[in-house]
């Protein structure tokens, strides 16, 4: 035992010759060298005991060395840790092991709280990708989240898409997308016939679009007949003029609609006497206007209720993933704060997104997606109820249809029962 006959254990003992109660000791003692026994690897000695009401919380022997055959030597060790110690206590509150758990894991909070609070450190934000279907204002929201560092605030990394409506509602309902900015047009018949896609955040509730025309054409009863261009069919630039045409005497089978694309396309169209008329949302609707087309109607004086943008995920993924839809609609709330508080923060999002610099161009997007957008974006009922109407010939399953399967407002009801919202405008 000579690698050990220069260790003594600790003087924990106070001048009475009595241990000290005031605190616990875990003592541990390495010894070095060649140390008999009956196999060959690493000997360790641990003994638990309370010295006359002090507890000791460990004493670990560790004895490290190339150990050879029976040795009369361990009688010498065993002998030795009789006289250092007393049998063992097999009376304590927690045993060793439980006491090593309760240690990792106060380690690894300790180790997390560190790497947070060192400058440049984070955990890795939650990936996402969304979509938008149009450079319109309505997008804003979205743009202006990404810009400000909105989106990384809330911890996600957002991958923002260009997408017609055409290949975004498939891409969400198969999952390759997570968010859509997707309108209520389009989503409605998607769940009417199955799917699960719901509205988280409204941006649009009310029909705002202008509808343009060739200079020729006085009246909207003079559109019986006439060409009308559209993105495509079932989209908002479609079902917004359906929802006009019988307040002037029409129907679908009196006009004709020509698939034509997104507004550029359009204001093309329309100009070069391709197309009579087509929607538009403000302020796109300027550009035909400049080249000497005019606003026959401002659907925003017909006071329609009808369910524009919004954004939309699945129930799929909402179910398995609430703690970030939860930090997505946050997003879009923090974003409308900076839509009514900072015009010039929001302004960059449209020049970045909408690749325009014209000041007065900028100043009307602005101002059209401020006088839309809600400080607390529900959706609305009654706007999902307009849509039920216009497609109910078309999907029977319109007619019973409630709105409240269609949105999901659990996460603005969080936060507006917390006091967020009402906080960020104090």
């Amino acid at each position: 035992m000579r690698a050990c006959s220069g260790l003594k254990p600790p003087d924990m003992t106070s001048n009475s010759g009595r241990f000290n109660n005031s605190c616990n000791f875990v003592v541990i003692l390495v010894c070095i060298g060649k140390l008999p026994y009956h196999n060959r690897g690493q000997v360790k000695i641990r003994a638990l005991k309370r010295f006359q009401g002090q507890r000791v919380s460990c004493f670990r022997f560790t004895f490290t060395g190339r150990l050879t055959a029976h040795s009369r030597r361990n009688n010498l060790l065993r002998q030795r840790t009789r006289d250092l110690f007393a049998q063992p206590a097999r009376r304590h509150t927690m045993s060793y092991k439980r006491t090593s758990r309760v240690m990792l894991l106060f380690t690894r909070a300790a180790t997390i709280t560190l790497l947070l609070s060192l400058p440049g450190v984070s955990i890795a934000a939650d990936r996402i990708r969304i979509s938008y279907s149009s450079p319109g204002p309505q997008h804003g929201l979205l743009w202006i989240g990404d810009t400000t560092g909105i989106l990384k605030k809330n911890n996600l990394d957002g991958e923002i898409i260009y997408m017609p409506g055409n290949i975004s509602a498939p891409s969400l309902m198969s999952g390759e997308i997570q968010f859509d900015q997707m309108t209520g047009a389009l989503m409605s018949p998607i769940r009417l016939q199955g799917s699960d896609p719901v509205m988280l955040v409204s941006v649009q509730e009310l029909l705002d679009e202008r509808l343009v025309v060739r200079p020729n054409i006085k009246t909207p009863e003079e559109l019986k007949g006439k060409r009308i261009a559209i993105s495509r069919f079932g989209a908002a630039s479609h079902m917004r003029v359906l929802n006009m045409l019988p307040r002037y005497g029409l129907s679908e089978k009196d006009v004709t609609f020509l698939q034509i694309g997104d507004t550029p396309a359009r204001v093309i169209a329309l100009t070069g006497n391709s197309v009579d008329a087509s929607s538009f949302t403000p302020p796109d609707h300027l550009a035909a206007v400049q080249a000497g087309m005019k606003v026959l109607l401002n659907m925003a004086e017909l006071n329609i209720y009808y369910q524009g943008t919004g954004l939309v995920s699945t129930q799929r993924y909402i179910s398995k993933n609430r703690d970030i839809v939860r930090r997505m609609v946050k997003s879009y709330v923090d974003a409308i704060h900076v839509v009514r508080t900072n015009p010039e923060l929001s302004k960059r999002a449209f020049v970045k997104y909408r690749k325009a610099k014209d000041e007065k161009l900028l100043e009307d997007a602005y101002q059209t997606l401020r006088e839309t957008v809600k400080l607390k974006p529900y959706p609305n009922p009654e706007s999902f109820k307009t849509i039920f109407k216009d497609v109910s010939d078309r999907i029977p399953a319109a007619k019973t249809a409630n709105p409240k399967d269609f949105m999901d407002t659990s996460f603005l009801e969080e936060l507006d029962k917390s006091g967020y919202i009402d906080g960020l405008y104090r």
